[in-house]
């Protein structure tokens, strides 16, 4: 967690603070030492590197099965492979086993770095309370957590893997992804030295859910870990992860794509429009078309989580107007043209919302714009805020199934 000299500076990050407290007071009133450790004693505490990101298409060993293979003789990789999907920020590789003081070394180590820095996991595990506070100072920073299977190999057995007590720890990531060649696993808590009664265990699995919600994360993933021995390891499936948002990042073959349709609004206006659900909150952004007066423009509606809905944190995002880029993307799913839209109204200027949170703003549109997309399948749509509303991803992507029609009923 952050040191007493850095101030929170995001809602998550005072979250995160008190959570702390919560966490610390309750195991210590408890008087227990928790470990999921399926390393040995001897097993090194993590460290906290800074790497650099492959160049596209240039890596000593391009086969992610070739790396994670036995005796194999390539040289590891001296640079870690990214997702695009993940962002442009700084790479931190955390690597070997998660200790009690491991957050507060992470703390110090990161107190200058960005959000959206992308920390890299490598760790069977470690001490419990350990990993809850690695997950909240990497969520107080901002920070996406990913586990890659190209990446600096400092230890063979760790290469991805996150296993235990990491596994809770990858959960603080803003954005979380996997490798699907990585491994992510859970099992049971367990004391060191000592059983757990019942009554330990019951309040143990309450902090545990609760972290979890905090997290943003379904609580299956908990309770796969209750069925699971502590002796052994139950690697989490991919289709799991995504459906319980220990995965929040998606490819946009993996999207689902909501279809084009046509609503009257006031005024006699008539509305195309699609709403796509962000992929780390339940908010939703509304991309729709309208002419008004023979000028087609476009309407940015951004409703929040219901637990933000009215909120004055909330509201705060929206005293700038803010224009938009669209990016095409091509059969091939790479990117195209691009085009951005400036606002021609504020948020509050363009007409009432339906919800206390919700908010809107009219853009200016071109006619090769509309082409464009109509000629594709898919497009990004990506807000340029000057601070990023709470809930929302980067970048949202729509399809173009019903567009052409509705645009036409306009």
């Amino acid at each position: 967690m952050p040191s007493a000299s850095v101030k929170p500076r995001h809602w998550y990050e005072r979250l995160c603070l008190v959570w702390r407290n919560a966490v610390l007071q309750t195991f210590l009133v408890l008087g227990l030492g928790l470990g999921f450790e399926l390393c040995s004693a001897q097993a090194s505490a993590m460290q906290f590197i800074v790497v650099e990101r492959c160049s596209e298409g240039v890596t000593p060993s391009s086969d992610p099965a070739a790396t994670l293979g036995a005796g194999v003789s390539e040289r590891p990789l001296e640079c870690v492979v990214i997702p695009k999907e993940m962002g442009e920020g700084r790479v931190i590789l955390a690597t070997g086993q998660i200790e009690k003081l491991s957050a507060d070394q992470f703390a110090e180590f990161t107190q200058t770095y960005p959000a959206q820095t992308v920390v890299v996991l490598q760790s069977l595990g470690g001490d419990l309370i350990g990993g809850l506070r690695l997950g909240q100072a990497i969520r107080a920073r901002g920070f996406n957590t990913y586990l890659a299977t190209r990446a600096p190999q400092t230890d063979a057995k760790t290469l991805g893997k996150c296993f235990s007590a990491c596994a809770y720890a990858f959960l603080g990531g803003v954005e979380r992804r996997i490798d699907p060649l990585a491994q992510y696993g859970v099992h049971q808590f367990r004391g060191q030295g000592k059983d757990l009664d019942a009554v330990q265990t019951q309040k143990l699995a309450a902090i545990l859910g609760r972290y979890i919600d905090a997290m943003g994360v379904n609580r299956q993933l908990l309770d796969m870990a209750m069925v699971t021995e502590p002796g052994k390891v139950q690697l989490v499936p991919e289709s799991s992860r995504k459906a319980w948002r220990v995965e929040n990042t998606a490819m946009a073959s993996n999207t689902v794509l909501a279809k084009w349709r046509l609503e009257a609004a006031g005024g006699g206006k008539r509305l195309a429009f699609a709403s796509q659900r962000q992929l780390k909150s339940a908010a939703t952004i509304t991309l729709a078309f309208a002419n008004l007066d023979g000028q087609m423009r476009a309407l940015l509606i951004v409703r929040p989580d219901p637990s933000l809905e009215g909120s004055a944190e909330w509201l705060q995002f929206f005293s700038e107007r803010t224009p938009i880029m669209i990016e095409a993307v091509q059969a091939n799913g790479e990117s195209g043209k691009r085009f951005q839209l400036a606002p021609v109204s504020n948020w509050l200027g363009a007409g009432a919302n339906n919800t206390p949170g919700t908010r809107q703003i009219w853009l200016a549109t071109s006619g090769d714009l509309m082409q464009n997309l109509q000629a594709g399948a898919q497009f990004w749509v990506r807000p340029l805020w000057q601070r990023r509303p709470t809930g929302l991803d980067e970048r949202v992507l729509f399809g173009t199934s019903g567009l052409t029609d509705t645009l036409l009923a306009l």
